[in-house]
């Protein structure tokens, strides 16, 4: 079984996602693991992480979720690897657990440092069990990437743990990269695996991840969750304020907006609109829930005030969901496209 570790210098690379779109390319009977969970959800009654529930779907896994990682939080980690023993002892029963898959994707922490406290930072966890190659995810632009370049290169390469490659995401101008960066990175002896071009619509938000992010209510248009939003407008304005808005009429927009706004929410479901936020628990009319029925809109309602809600939304980061098959597909045309999957599987 050939074990792969990715590994990102800082928060956000995206490895999940191209685990995913690695998955969808190859077709290869893939395990996962993540080690020290950090997105935390509480589902079947279980604390669990997303991106494990994500990948145990992605690849179809008959391992439960729960057990795709060891645990939340730090005492809870120390609790069950208290020195490098049994750190190690841990990781290498969590890899029988898909000792009949050809590859397992093992994922590290949201940033290099994260759980050096309790041994299980990516660069400790390379080191548990014999033939993991070490990957790291890095992107953005060309000064961030070759910042972390040289970080990993003088700060791991050449130390006890070598790099077996390079994956390069989200690039906004792949030619002039390889251009200007790649001669470089390639002369610190490390592989860049694939470079994979920025996509905009990777970054929007769907219904979907706000309804669970909100832990909102779904009280209409539940077959629209995958709706992407493009635009978002609070509606906390006069009607005439709102409807004359730029946002108002753009593309697949999100209107924030309380539930006895029914002006506002009509005209929104009149219009191209992704979905609607409720606030103050207020509930509208059953003749505009009905609407919403009919025209697939979802509407939610959330808990707190209207300025709570949009603040909650506006820090939101997107995450993926199985559901959106568009999304997993363009991934999986992403990796296919622009990883070298020789390199890669070494």
């Amino acid at each position: 079984m050939k074990k792969l570790l990715f590994a990102s210098t800082r928060e956000s690379a995206g490895k999940t996602s191209l685990l995913a779109g690695i998955a969808g390319a190859v077709r290869k009977n893939c395990g996962y693991m993540k080690p020290l969970g950090d997105r935390l959800v509480y589902a079947d009654k279980k604390n669990m992480d997303y991106d494990s529930i994500l990948m145990s779907r992605v690849l179809d896994l008959k391992t439960p979720p729960e057990k795709l990682s060891l645990g939340f939080g730090y005492g809870k980690i120390k609790s069950l690897c208290s020195n490098e023993k049994e750190c190690s002892s841990r990781i290498h029963d969590m890899i029988k657990l898909h000792e009949a898959r050809d590859i397992l994707f093992i994922e590290g922490g949201k940033d290099i440092i994260y759980g050096s406290s309790v041994g299980m930072d990516s660069v400790s966890l390379a080191g548990y069990a014999e033939g993991i190659r070490l990957i790291f995810v890095t992107g953005g632009s060309d000064e961030r990437i070759m910042d972390d370049v040289y970080f990993i290169h003088e700060h791991v390469h050449k130390k006890k743990t070598p790099v077996s490659g390079l994956l390069i995401n989200k690039v906004h101008d792949p030619a002039s990269f390889r251009e200007n960066c790649l001669d470089a990175i390639e002369g610190m002896g490390i592989k860049v695996m694939g470079i994979i071009p920025f996509r905009d619509e990777l970054t929007r938000l769907t219904i979907r991840n706000i309804c669970e992010k909100l832990s909102a209510g779904i009280i209409a248009g539940g077959a629209g969750l995958d709706n992407v939003v493009e635009n978002i407008l609070v509606g906390a304005m006069s009607t005439g304020e709102v409807l004359s808005h730029i946002l108002f009429n753009r593309l697949n927009k999100l209107i924030i907006t309380s539930g006895d706004r029914s002006d506002i929410i009509v005209a929104a479901l009149e219009s191209d609109t992704a979905g609607i936020v409720l606030s103050n628990q207020m509930l509208p009319p059953p003749h505009i829930t009905a609407m919403a029925e009919e025209r697939k809109i979802p509407i939610l309602i959330a808990k707190g005030d209207t300025f709570h809600v949009a603040k909650q939304i506006d820090d939101m980061e997107p995450l993926l969901t199985f559901e959106n098959r568009d999304t997993m597909r363009l991934l999986a045309q992403l990796a296919e496209e622009n990883i070298d999957f020789d390199l890669l599987f070494g």
